[in-house]
């Protein structure tokens, strides 16, 4: 993931973009640790009725982010909420000299099969963010899986994401 990362930045320059590396903030990093408080605590305010009522129908994963999140305490989800806040005033800040963010859309190849879609590591971030995240299946692995590359833009600018990720995907098939 590391090297298709690098080749679609590479790509990405000889077509004309701007490439730099960015510095997460700090503020970033909080917020991505604490997003688990606020989406656990989430769920057992939505769904805690279902996991009441009708637990055998919910998966193991979701009980257990149900439960997590019964455990939290207001005060700690509004802390969380409070952080994730502030993370999102410094994210616009990021979007200054730059149009998109390219991350990995996850840490490897696309899983086989449909038993999942994979780990979302690298969205949970930008959906706390509220930032629109477009993957782009750009590379393959050994194994001839995709290796997604993601656009991700500022807040409310989904339309100037979607239009730069779609003119990344084709410079990227020129390249393959």
């Amino acid at each position: 993931m590391v090297n298709a990362l690098e080749k679609a930045a590479s790509i990405s320059e000889q077509a004309g973009f701007n490439v730099a590396k960015l510095v997460e903030p700090a503020e970033l990093n909080k917020a991505h640790s604490l997003h688990s408080t606020i989406q656990c605590f989430e769920a057992a305010q939505t769904l805690g009725s279902e996991f009441d009522l009708y637990p055998e129908l919910l998966s193991d994963g979701l009980k257990e982010a149900i439960l997590e999140g019964k455990a939290i305490h207001p005060d700690e989800y509004d802390n969380a909420r409070r952080s994730a806040k502030n993370a999102r005033r410094k994210t616009h800040a990021l979007y200054d000299d730059v149009d998109v963010i390219l991350t990995p859309s996850a840490p490897g190849s696309a899983p086989y099969g449909f038993a999942t879609t994979g780990i979302a590591t690298f969205n949970k971030l930008w959906t706390l963010m509220g930032s629109p995240c477009v993957n782009i299946p750009a590379f393959r692995d050994g194994n001839n899986m995709p290796l997604g590359i993601q656009a991700v833009g500022k807040f409310g600018q989904d339309k100037k994401t979607l239009s730069i990720a779609h003119a990344l995907e084709q410079i990227f098939k020129q390249s393959a």
